[in-house]
């Protein structure tokens, strides 16, 4: 297999010039991706779904080794990316994740050990595995120094192609591995927390639900309110009734039990008011709602007036089912009614009688004066 030949530039004469932190450089020159950047809100952010594509990362300050380093690495499914110096290559490192870096050693400014060490002095960057490239530096020392600035392999000038293909198409095929894998860890930790989330977005309406109907109950049972169910065929007795606060005693006087024996609510209902109550019933039936109002006598002996609301409930061919109803005792404001209607016939009468008394007055003022 032939090999390929590189060409190595040496150090320059003088001394290296200082560069900056490459968190430096990345806030001057190379801003964050959006991709980095994650949005303040509650709710998780769905993984990526894309192809994995790994980037390999090429550092040379020779533009021909660069293009031949890319020519023989580039296949389907492999970003390549250029740097031609150690800033340029810490510049890359701070924007996006490579698979693997090919760095060369020999470099003006910064050489390759350097910026292997600034590149593993990062967080994101620090297991990026880095394959030094060297066609002078073969001694042990040299070799040394390369591993232990965090290379993972060191391969000299001339190489083989194939060799070194192998190499970076194991570290790519690994990244392609742990992105598989991360991918699929951020998938069920997403389903996870928004599994979550919805959760205790359901528990939240559910406990919302139950507080309003505890609401509901405690407002119907503190009023004297009764809800009943009886049957379009048989208004003697309720199928069921709710009584105030859930007692076995209706806030009537009665037992609950009492009213489900036949006709017993039609027996307490007063003489002049039974057949309009059930004509109220009948017209349920036909009219689909009713109201009457009707007075009652409870176990005290004492009479109260009710207000019965009724609507029918029918299915989907329109025949009933069933007649729901509402009794509400209005007694105190037949009471208003009453003492109202009270006061207008006292005003009328009294209107009535300052005209009288005006007309009397006049008449008896003209016989005074013709005596």
């Amino acid at each position: 297999m032939a090999s390929l030949q590189m060409i190595d530039t040496p150090d320059p004469v003088g001394p290296a010039e200082e560069l900056d932190p490459p968190w430096t450089i990345a806030s001057a020159a190379a801003p964050h991706s959006s991709a980095e950047s994650t949005p303040d809100n509650d709710a998780p952010l769905a993984p990526p779904s894309g192809a994995i594509v790994p980037r390999v990362l090429i550092v040379d300050d020779d533009p021909r080794n660069l293009f031949a380093l890319e020519e023989m690495l580039r296949e389907p499914g492999i970003e390549i990316v250029q740097a031609k110096s150690g800033e340029d290559a810490l510049r890359e490192v701070l924007r996006r994740e490579f698979a693997v870096i090919l760095l060369d050693v020999q470099m003006p400014r910064m050489d390759g050990y350097e910026a292997a060490a600034l590149i593993r002095s990062r967080e994101r960057s620090s297991r990026t595995p880095i394959i030094f490239l060297t066609a002078v530096n073969k001694d042990d020392v040299h070799v040394f120094r390369g591993y232990s600035a965090g290379a993972v392999d060191y391969v000299f000038k001339p190489f083989d192609p194939l060799i070194l293909r192998s190499k970076v198409s194991v570290f790519v095929e690994l990244f392609r591995k742990t992105e598989q894998i991360r991918r699929r860890a951020d998938a069920e930790r997403f389903l996870f927390e928004e599994n979550l989330r919805m959760r205790a977005a359901q528990l939240a309406t559910e406990r919302e639900l139950r507080r309003t109907s505890e609401q509901q109950a405690m407002i119907l049972q503190s009023l004297p309110i009764d809800l009943f169910t009886v049957a379009p065929d048989d208004v003697s007795r309720p199928v069921f009734i709710s009584t105030q606060g859930g007692q076995a005693q209706s806030w009537l006087g009665f037992p609950v039990e009492r009213f489900y024996e036949p006709w017993f609510w039609h027996s307490r209902v007063h003489d002049d008011d039974r057949a309009r109550v059930l004509d109220a019933f009948r017209s349920t039936l036909a009219e689909g709602r009713s109201a009457v109002e009707f007075r009652f006598q409870t176990a005290d002996e004492s009479w109260r007036w009710l207000l019965c609301d009724a609507v029918l409930r029918t299915d989907d061919r329109g025949r009933p089912i069933e007649i729901q109803g509402m009794t509400v005792d209005v007694t105190d404001r037949k009471g208003l009614e009453e003492q109202l209607q009270h006061a207008r016939k006292l005003e009328t009468v009294g209107r009535h009688t300052g005209g009288i008394a005006h007309d009397f007055n006049n008449m008896m003022a003209i016989v005074i004066g013709n005596l």
